[in-house]
């Protein structure tokens, strides 16, 4: 998988914005794309980055899948260990096309890469990365 952190011009966020499945809330105008497999991963918005508990929305993200919109949610959390720092990602819902049912587990790997990928570019630096399927 060659994920690359992107900025994404008006263009593109114009013709992504046309795809994209569910909430959306402020479309970044960055994303990470594998273009030999047609796969982007988008940040649709929302305050995943407060805490559950406090009963804010989550943030919603598009994995657009070979022209398909895969729609999930989560909440992110940095936590400070001695070996450096975490960027705990805990999915709360995944929404897969039943097109695509058949590719889930592909679909999660590619998640997993491409959400790794976006952090690290959003952050500029390289965490260590801990996702979790909470759906």
């Amino acid at each position: 998988m060659t994920f690359q952190f992107k900025n994404l011009d008006g263009g593109e966020l114009q013709g992504y914005a046309k795809r994209v499945y569910g909430p959306v809330y402020a479309l970044q105008s960055c994303g990470v794309v594998d273009d030999e497999r047609d796969i982007i991963f988008l940040d649709l918005g929302g305050h995943g980055d407060l805490a559950p508990g406090r009963g804010e929305c989550p943030t919603y993200y598009n994995l657009l899948w070979q022209g398909m919109a895969v729609a999930f949610e989560g909440y992110d959390a940095l936590q400070r260990s001695g070996d450096g720092v975490t960027l705990i990602f805990t999915i709360t819902k995944f929404v897969v096309p039943p097109e695509l049912a058949q590719m889930t587990e592909e679909i999660k790997a590619a998640l997993v890469a491409a959400s790794q990928c976006y952090w690290n570019g959003r952050y500029k630096r390289e965490l260590l990365f801990d996702v979790r399927f909470n759906s």
